[in-house]
């Protein structure tokens, strides 16, 4: 029911790089195209001229690599370890070629030194859990990888809806995006109707956010290298390249709001499939996790900063909300529920407790609301067209094995592992 073949992956060994003259090259690439600063050009255009320089400049000061995914080797079994085994084999088969006694024992050496390291990785890798704090992330990540309960999964032949098997990964891929993209997905029926929810208008708004240079240096700082992104400028590209960016990627981000303009290339999301629960060849039974551009999250955390402060500032968040708040956590909201138990009980009256979970609930986010409880909000002029372009004309693509589907379009919902995603989820509620 699995088909054989691997994934392939491009690698950077940032460790081999030689810093200067990536920045060089950096330095070069921007010289050369004039797009990059040039006013009266579209924010796509200048957006996508900026993305060449830095691909360019890594293409020629970062060495790479292509590497072979293989996803159902144990979690200690480490690259050193496979070229052992490959050597092995290679004898081996010379051995078995020749039944030379000199191979024999050439054969013998390599599967010794072979066995021998994988004890010494395997004995490394446990002793690393007794290294971390328990509850720790990495504690948990190594300890699900040890029981075999890995995030990459080889996916099984899957069922479509016309009851027919599905074995090849473009396929699989192809099929897998469709079911994610109907999930995400309202008819124009739906979409444009209206919305008749009676709310507060706020007299204070924020229609536009002015972006400087310590902004755009701060939040690529604060980038981590080990988080993942979407194929194309990675986390350690972008921190390097930090010094030389800064004011043209300030420019852009600066027209962006001005023009209330996202750019189109940020809107694409790479949808890895996630195993869930129950039958593994309906693809209603996995989860998209949805990878975005690196460079999405610096034009959103300008907006998220401004916005964000702009809600606490004015107490428009509503004082029961206690996800994805600062200083905000379950704790609270426990607090909260138990004192509202304890004053019903000490005035002598009913208490009643109605919990709702809603299935799929940030892919179900209504836009049309959403905008307008933004605008209620004060958030009104080019930021409000900003927020409509960062939602509209998105899509997703879904990666099976290193294959990718056809890009689907998606109308509803909030971009999961985006930076904006928790704040546009509650604040609809």
């Amino acid at each position: 029911m699995y088909q054989s073949g691997h994934a392939t992956r491009t690698i950077y060994n940032y460790n081999a790089v030689d810093w200067g003259y990536y920045c060089y090259q950096i330095s070069q690439q921007l010289r050369n195209n004039p797009n990059v600063y040039m006013f009266g050009v579209s924010v796509d255009a200048r957006y996508q001229a900026l993305c060449r320089c830095i691909l360019k400049a890594a293409e020629l000061a970062i060495p790479s690599k292509v590497i072979t995914l293989h996803q159902r080797d144990k979690p200690w079994f480490t690259e050193s370890l496979r070229c052992l085994y490959r050597r092995r084999n290679r004898l081996y088969r010379t051995y078995k070629h020749t039944q030379n006694t000199k191979h024999n024992a050439l054969y013998r050496s390599a599967s010794k030194i072979f066995f021998t390291q994988c004890e010494d990785e395997k004995k490394a890798y446990f002793a690393k859990l007794n290294n971390i704090q328990v509850n720790n992330k990495n504690w948990w990540k190594l300890l699900k990888a040890s029981m075999g309960r890995r995030a990459t999964v080889n996916i099984p032949s899957l069922l479509n809806p016309q009851s027919q098997w599905v074995h090849d990964n473009l396929g699989k891929a192809n099929l897998m995006n469709s079911y994610f993209a109907s999930v995400c997905f309202m008819s124009s029926i739906d979409e444009n109707r209206t919305f008749n929810y009676p709310l507060h208008t706020s007299t204070i708004s924020i229609e536009n956010i002015s972006v400087s240079d310590s902004d755009i240096d701060k939040i690529i700082g604060g980038i981590s290298t080990s988080k993942a992104c979407s194929p194309g400028i990675t986390c350690g590209m972008l921190r390097e390249a930090k010094l030389f960016i800064t004011d043209s990627l300030r420019s852009i981000c600066q027209q962006s709001l001005d023009d209330g303009v996202f750019p189109s290339s940020l809107k694409i999301g790479h949808v890895t499939s996630l195993y869930k629960s129950k039958e593994h060849w309906l693809s209603c039974n996995y989860r998209p996790m949805t990878l975005l551009p690196i460079m999405s999250k610096v034009f959103e955390r300008i907006v998220f900063r401004a916005v964000y402060t702009h809600l606490v500032k004015n107490n428009l968040l509503n004082m029961m909300q206690s996800g994805f708040r600062k200083y905000h956590s379950t704790v609270t909201q426990l607090i909260e529920f138990v004192h509202n138990i304890y004053r019903d009980l000490e005035n002598g009256d009913d208490c009643i407790a109605v919990y709702l979970d809603f299935s799929k609930a940030l892919d179900k986010v209504w836009h049309s609301a959403f905008l307008n409880k933004l605008e209620k909000k004060g958030i009104r002029g080019a930021l409000l067209q900003w927020f409509r372009s960062y939602l509209s004309d998105r899509s997703i693509i879904t990666v099976v094995n290193g294959q990718t589907s056809k890009p689907a379009k998606i109308n509803r919902g909030v971009p999961q592992c985006s930076v904006l995603g928790p704040l546009l989820f509650f604040d609809i509620h």
